[in-house]
């Protein structure tokens, strides 16, 4: 558009230097007309401030153009001012994006059963804005394994001291749930869907755990969008986990990977990246 406006400029000026023929009784036609293809040009751009005046007038023998330029001066400056990565966000098809990560019991190079959530935060962020709105965050104390491991600490950062007395499984769902009535979340007229970073949290996690202490699993986690899967659909490539994803959206990593309230924020950075370039996101993953 910029482009576009300098080169109007230009043949303005050029056409305001124009002169008419003084012994001819009427105006030179073709320039007239030249310049009337380009003022209809600049109509056609919307919300153009240009009004009748940017029709030149013929006085005498010249060609006073110079209202119309004093006519786009605001819009020219208004679009060198617009920034080359302004967003660009469209319509969505849900109200909220619930962004969540699950950390949970682990051992170096041997698998715990049963593996339990001992983080659980979700941030949820605006289908418009992108922008967050509002944070649930718990640490969950373990019952099967009550005792972190050496490797659980040192890779997710939290201590023994961090779970313990804290919500048990089935009470920090109730609060989960609790915190999404109080966000009007679960209203008819509210949609919304959990974004993770890999299938694991659902598909493997959360129903793993559910099964294992007979708790109903959530209706509202049965459908879900894995970042990666969004990111690869919005860039063809897909990533090998989420610092890579910040890396190629030239994002920070804010905070400590592996810390499930760290990584939900830097993975909401994602979502807004990504929906800033105009993606219209959908469900990657369901139950």
């Amino acid at each position: 558009m910029r482009r576009r406006l300098r080169f109007i400029v230009q043949q303005l000026i050029t056409y305001s230097r124009t002169r008419i023929d003084n012994h001819s009784s009427r105006p030179n036609i073709q320039n007239c007309q030249s310049i009337n293809s380009i003022h209809t040009s600049c109509e056609k751009h919307r919300n153009s401030p240009l009004s009748a005046r940017t029709t030149p007038s013929v006085v005498g023998s010249n060609v006073h153009i110079i209202t119309a330029i004093s006519s786009i001066r605001p819009f020219i400056t208004m679009a060198s001012k617009s920034s080359p990565g302004k967003s660009n966000f469209a319509k969505q098809k849900f109200d909220y994006f619930l962004v969540l990560d699950f950390e949970a019991t682990c051992e170096d190079m041997q698998r715990i059963h049963p593996q339990e959530i001992i983080e659980l935060p979700v941030i949820k962020v605006s289908g418009k804005t992108f922008e967050t709105e509002a944070e649930f965050h718990t640490y969950v104390q373990p019952t099967a394994h009550p005792q972190l491991s050496t490797f659980c600490t040192e890779l997710t950062g939290i201590t023994q001291s961090m779970v313990d007395g804290q919500p048990t499984f089935q009470e920090s769902l109730k609060m989960l749930d609790a915190w999404m009535v109080k966000e009007d979340l679960l209203r008819d007229n509210n949609s919304f869907i959990f974004v993770t970073c890999g299938d694991w949290d659902f598909k493997k996690q959360l129903t793993h755990q559910c099964e294992y202490t007979g708790i109903e699993f959530p209706h509202y986690c049965k459908q879900w969008i894995n970042i990666k899967k969004a990111f690869a659909a919005a860039t063809g490539i897909y990533p090998k986990g989420m610092p890579n994803m910040l890396n190629h959206l030239k994002l920070t990593l804010d905070g400590r990977h592996h810390s499930g309230i760290d990584d939900s924020r830097n993975i909401a950075k994602i979502l807004r990246e990504i929906g800033r370039k105009g993606f219209i996101f959908e469900a990657t993953g369901n139950l």
